[in-house]
């Protein structure tokens, strides 16, 4: 097509170029919205997720605290035990609480117990979600016997005695390996065992070897 007749093509055809490039605009601008809104949701998603490992990993280290002063009052109900036994048990109890209750803040770690539980139901699927929710109902009825002095708090959800600091440790590691993988840095930690294990060591090993040397040539 010449010259002329290609200007001559774009002035009888001008209107429907335009509407065409306008749909097709249309079609590119809704396109990055939805790209835009897709990576928003990510985002959102990611920050979220990081909010739950982030108060998992806090509320287990609390957990140290709050379950070694619990223990004596689920042990003062042990009915097998003499009177005196439960009775010094509840009494040890009672003074550990008093002064766990001046280090820590028990409404504070309730708060964040329940918003675990929230962020949990609200942004988790599957077996991970309800996972996290039972592990912050057992946050919750610990801090609740703490508070409240009662071992009944525990109930209806727990009737049994809750799990130690140790089972609490372990259940929390599992979670936090499946939030990695869930927010998508699963591969960021592909191989990491095996380097700590050798690499890594072998590197404290040869800066500690070096250290040893120069302290030994200088004395």
């Amino acid at each position: 097509m010449e010259g002329i007749e290609l200007i001559k093509f774009f002035n009888e055809n001008s209107n429907g170029i335009t509407a065409f490039a306008a749909i097709g605009a249309l079609i590119i601008s809704a396109m990055a919205i939805k790209r835009a809104t897709n990576d928003n949701r990510k985002q959102v998603l990611a920050h979220k997720i990081e909010e739950i490992y982030e108060l998992l990993v806090s509320l287990t280290a609390e957990y140290v605290s709050l379950y070694s002063v619990y223990k004596h009052l689920e042990e003062s109900n042990n009915i097998e035990l003499e009177n005196k036994a439960r009775f010094n048990l509840k009494a040890h109890f009672f003074d550990l609480n008093g002064k766990l209750k001046e280090k820590i803040n028990l409404d504070d770690l309730i708060k964040k117990s329940r918003r675990l539980n929230i962020l949990a139901n609200t942004y988790l699927n599957g077996e991970i979600k309800f996972d996290i929710i039972c592990f912050s109902q057992i946050l919750i009825a610990i801090l609740f016997v703490l508070k409240y002095e009662d071992i009944k708090q525990r109930e209806p959800e727990f009737n049994e005695p809750l799990p130690d600091e140790d089972t609490m440790y372990h259940l929390s590691e599992g979670f936090t390996h499946k939030l990695v993988i869930e927010i998508g840095y699963g591969n960021v930690n592909k191989g990491f065992l095996t380097y700590r294990n050798t690499t890594f060591k072998d590197k404290i090993k040869a800066i500690s070897q070096s250290i040893l040397r120069k302290q030994t040539t200088t004395h």
